[in-house]
């Protein structure tokens, strides 16, 4: 696993991936910067929301979770990297440690991505958060839960850390379920992304669109053990479906 790790940090996508997700996610703020508007009296959950509501960072937020190391199987395929080190490994142990290293590969993107925006916005923060300035989040899970408060936020921000790695675990799991079925890196890349679209438009505001997880902002949304059980079980789901996948595209 150590030598998938290492692999995964001398992508350059990697590095690519998370400063243009950085700066999407940033520019309102920026933008806000500009106006002088993030000096007028603004708290954390304020900031947080409209980085992430301002941003359409959502809609494309597929793509950053899989370009990373989704394709990954692709290269060691058509390379023949993965013939030669299931001789040595063993098909099982291969496809185990191919998937589970994709799977984190999505998820730490996405954490790191909310990392970013939740010290930025606590950098520019200027004003305490208190039930009177935060009534926007009243409909949400998080306030529902007694969850916003917990800890001057820490809870909060730990648990939104934990719900986008889950996001960016599951989406590059379904890259790299397709990458077994068409070994093409810019199928892999590209139909996650078109499944995520279809998706949010046949299921608008419905609580099975694994779309309004990555925030779980939505007031249909109804609780965090739905959020974490449900991407939980598809992650089981698209975990099982890539080491299927590559055990049968790998033959000895």
């Amino acid at each position: 696993m150590i030598v998938e790790f290492k692999r995964l940090l001398r992508s350059p996508m990697l590095y690519l991936v998370l400063l243009i997700g950085s700066a999407i996610l940033l520019r309102p703020l920026l933008l806000m910067c500009i106006s002088g508007e993030i000096g007028m009296n603004m708290g954390f959950y304020t900031l947080f929301s409209y980085s992430w509501a301002a941003s359409d960072f959502t809609p494309f937020a597929a793509l950053f979770a899989v370009l990373p190391y989704a394709d990954s199987f692709c290269d060691d395929y058509n390379s023949g990297y993965s013939t030669a080190i299931t001789i040595l490994l063993g098909v099982d142990k291969y496809s185990f440690r191919r998937a589970i290293s994709v799977a984190i590969s999505g998820g730490i993107v996405m954490a790191i991505l909310v990392m970013i925006t939740i010290v930025v916005c606590d950098l520019f923060s200027n004003s305490p958060d208190v039930p009177d300035n935060t009534d926007f989040m009243f409909n949400t899970i998080w306030a529902k839960m007694g969850i916003l408060f917990l800890y001057n936020g820490l809870v909060f921000k730990t648990l939104k850390v934990l719900v986008a790695f889950l996001f960016g675990s599951l989406w590059a799991l379904v890259g790299l379920a397709i990458s077994t079925v068409v070994i093409n890196k810019y199928v892999t890349n590209i139909a996650p992304f078109v499944l995520y679209q279809i998706i949010w438009f046949l299921l608008p505001e419905q609580r099975w669109n694994p779309v309004y997880l990555l925030r779980a902002d939505s007031n249909f949304i109804p609780s965090l053990w739905f959020v974490l059980l449900y991407q939980g079980s598809l992650i089981i789901v698209f975990f099982t479906l890539s080491v299927l996948g590559i055990r049968r595209r790998i033959k000895i």
